[in-house]
């Protein structure tokens, strides 16, 4: 006798339930001999999860730079929560994607302060990081990260919270528990 089978795993994501979830992260951008480096910093505990290799990613990506550090964990930047892979990417990588949104802003206002003038696209036109450069949604380059970050350094620190969650109904089960399922 043969036959198929299916089978179906479903799995919250970060604390749940009404619990207050957070994490919190520090984000530095300089330039340093010419090149812009981010210098990432969580409490997260590293236990095989891949959460450096993930945190390094969101840095890169949020801010265009190719050089990225992450410093190594401790509570002096406050908390990461509990370890593990999903939540840790989710909230902690969330806190980094949070302060790397601030970042960004900052070394846009910089850059409307230092170049502004020269070119009108800086007032007008919406602005993105992306290899080492500020550009225009139309890909035109508007200034090197580096020249715009000059010897100013950026550091921003921030904890995030996912959506609010709420205890279930006792008796009919519903409600909305989980911020969201893998």
């Amino acid at each position: 006798v043969r036959g198929v089978g299916y089978a179906v795993g479903v799995k919250n994501v970060g604390f749940s339930e009404g619990f207050d979830d957070y994490s919190t992260a520090r984000v530095r951008l300089q330039a340093v001999a010419g090149e812009p480096v981010a210098a990432v910093h969580t409490a997260m505990a590293e236990v095989g999860q891949g959460g450096v290799t993930v945190h390094a990613q969101i840095a890169r990506t949020e801010l265009g730079v190719a050089e990225v550090t992450i410093h190594p964990a401790d509570t002096r930047i406050g908390s990461a929560g509990s370890t593990s892979a999903s939540r840790q990417t989710y909230v902690t990588g969330g806190a980094i994607r949070h302060a790397c949104e601030l970042v960004r802003e900052r070394v846009f206002d910089l850059g409307r302060a230092r170049f502004g003038s020269h070119h009108p696209a800086w007032a007008t036109a919406e602005l993105l990081l992306e290899g080492g450069k500020v550009v225009t949604d139309g890909g035109e380059a508007l200034a090197d990260l580096a020249d715009v970050l000059g010897d100013e350094v950026i550091d921003v620190e921030r904890e995030w919270r996912h959506r609010p969650t709420e205890a279930l109904d006792p008796h009919t089960g519903q409600g909305f528990g989980h911020v969201q399922y893998s």
